[in-house]
């Protein structure tokens, strides 16, 4: 058991008592430490704070009357990861919300107990401590040597007060006479069946019968999964329809019997419509949609017989033209050409960069997009055209030297 001499009020703490005296504000104890480290008697008024601490402890209970104040802390084991030796230990204050200070120390005056890591048995003190306060100069605190407790009277006595408090059938083994009720007064036996009779219906409770349950069940789900939900309606849907039926707007809030009817004539028209360009019966101008889709299938076979690279005169030896490249007519006369050359040109010149046949010429100058492509990705814009001997030109704004041209066109010939 820890045997601690009189508690040493610090300069600080007697600071804080000097401006308790000067004001209105409460002296608040606040918290307990217990530090493993010797001090000695004559350096304790010094202090301002403790080495070595080991443990803290909120103040557990504090009791006031006139000037003395009773305050109390249990120091527990269970959060020890290694045990020590109780030598310090120290008392910290404030006044109201201000800044704690270590008002006093006590050291042990014999051997120091010793509190043992959580892994052994569950271990630990408390401590009480009574403050008189007469003046700054006449104060004394006292540790309760004969209040000291070990853990297990602590836990002990919370345990009988948390068994009496859990006790809710009757902890004080009360009698129902003792209360003056009747033996069987309380108990209550609870039918098993209640008749309708038994029951008074009001506004928000009434009585269902089986036919009224049918008719509910048998309605249809305003929200939610409609997918259950059956519609009785005149379908106009059929197999082989004759003729095409215009449908009315559909509305909002329709009913469901007039969307389905719509929807069915809708089907019907798709038939409609299916058997008709299955026999070639659906035309268009003088044709039907069979004829102009063979003709136009005809078409797009002669705009891929007309497709070629092209035929370039070079403006050095060294020249490419890239398989991307492509230049082609339709029967309607508009022209579709890409090309893509690689070149060396000269700074500021104009180059014949390709040529056409003169089925692709077109009867008077054409400007072209043309685009000098540079190494860092970037297309720089250039002037380009086509003439009506079948010239295709490009002006080369840059230093002379080989570069990769794209030229668009399109036009009618």
């Amino acid at each position: 058991m820890a045997n601690f001499s009189k508690l040493c009020i610090t300069d600080a703490g007697k600071r804080l008592l000097n401006l308790k005296l000067n004001a209105e504000e409460e002296l608040l104890f606040t918290e307990m430490v217990m530090s493993e480290r010797k001090y000695d008697m004559a350096v304790l008024e010094e202090l301002t704070g403790l080495e070595g601490i080991r443990q803290r402890a909120d103040i557990r209970k504090e009791t006031r009357s006139e000037d003395i104040i009773m305050v109390n802390a249990v120091f527990l084991n269970s959060g020890l990861e290694e045990g020590y030796f109780a030598n310090t230990l120290g008392l910290y204050a404030c006044l109201g919300k201000g800044e704690p200070v270590l008002f006093a120390v006590a050291v042990e005056q014999a051997a120091a107990a010793y509190m043992p890591a959580k892994s052994q048995t569950l271990s630990g003190m408390e401590l009480k401590l009574k403050i008189t306060l007469e003046n700054a100069d006449q104060v004394t605190i006292r540790v309760d040597q004969s209040a000291m407790a070990t853990v297990g009277d602590v836990l002990e006595l919370e345990n009988r007060m948390a068994n009496h408090l859990a006790d809710l059938d009757n902890p004080h083994r009360v009698s129902p006479a003792q209360l003056g009720i009747e033996e069987g007064a309380n108990h209550y036996i609870h039918p098993n069946t209640h008749s309708a009779a038994m029951i008074d219906q009001d506004a928000g409770h009434r009585f269902v019968t089986d036919a009224q349950m049918q008719t509910w069940n048998e309605k249809q789900s305003r929200t939610g999964d409609l997918k259950d939900n059956i519609v009785t309606f005149d379908s106009e849907d059929m197999a082989n329809p004759e003729g095409w039926s215009d449908v009315a707007l559909i509305s909002t809030k329709e009913k469901m019997s007039s969307l389905t009817w719509k929807l069915s004539l809708i089907a019907k028209n798709l038939r409609y419509l299916w058997k008709l360009i299955g026999n070639t019966q659906l035309s268009i101008g003088d044709g039907t949609i069979a004829g102009a889709i063979n003709a136009l299938n005809m078409d797009l076979g002669k705009i891929g017989e007309k497709m070629f690279t092209i035929v370039t005169s070079k403006p050095s030896s060294k020249y490419t033209v890239y398989e991307d490249s492509y230049l082609y007519r339709n029967s309607f006369g508009m022209v579709n050409l890409l090309l893509h050359v690689t070149a060396t040109t000269v700074q500021n010149t104009w180059h014949n960069i390709a040529f056409t046949t003169g089925v692709f010429s077109p009867e008077n100058t054409r400007v072209l997009s043309a685009f000098l492509a540079h190494n860092d990705g970037t297309m720089e814009p250039i002037n380009s055209y086509m003439f009506s001997d079948g010239n295709i030109k490009v002006f080369n704004p840059q230093i002379t030297g080989q570069y990769n041209f794209w030229i668009y066109g399109t036009y009618f010939v």
